[in-house]
């Protein structure tokens, strides 16, 4: 069973790990939605081809900078050869990451591209009462297929909800997921 299928006790843990983190809940919110976008990736037949990295992977899997989970930047590590190819793949990646969310087609954030797709969602808020400062109440998802992610290493991403119930020793998940390295 997943968290967000107990409502109540979604919103005790959000409410527990808000405090816990001195953060809003519709951040702490948002950031269980963005790692379970990231644990599609993981439990995917695509995990080994995709790379997480940008600003959101240096805050959750090595903590260097203090920043809020806004987007999921992913980048494939070898492209095909072929544009057709290479935009079905980035497709197919975006399909995985964002199973069961909602796609809001009209964005003007939304780009597509052969090496390059920039989608994004809605995911299921129970937290709406609270406003989101410069934060999105979107989930933003970004492949593409023309940087070179190397050097990457493989890392545990966890929610800060997972990481307040670890600090009460109440769960022990994270999903290991390939991420740029820090000395690119």
């Amino acid at each position: 069973m997943n968290l967000h299928d107990d409502p109540e006790a979604f919103t005790e843990f959000s409410q527990a790990t808000a405090e816990a983190f001195g953060l809003p809940e519709v951040y702490v919110e948002k950031d269980y939605w963005v790692t379970y976008a990231l644990q599609n990736l993981a439990e995917s037949g695509l995990v080994d081809q995709v790379v997480f990295k940008g600003g959101t992977s240096l805050s959750k899997a090595f903590r260097l900078i203090d920043r809020f989970s806004e987007d999921i930047d992913l980048a494939v590590l070898k492209a095909p050869v072929s544009d057709a190819a290479c935009k079905a793949l980035l497709k197919k990646v975006e399909a995985q990451v964002s199973r069961g969310f909602i796609p809001l087609k009209n964005d003007i954030r939304i780009s597509k591209g052969s090496k390059f797709r920039k989608t994004v969602y809605q995911y299921p808020r129970q937290i709406s009462d609270q406003e989101f400062g410069q934060a999105s109440p979107e989930l933003l998802i970004e492949v593409n297929a023309f940087t070179h992610p190397e050097p990457f290493e493989r890392k545990t991403i966890r929610s800060f909800i997972a990481e307040t119930l670890i600090e009460n020793r109440s769960c022990g998940s994270g999903y290991p997921l390939r991420i740029g390295g820090i000395f690119r």
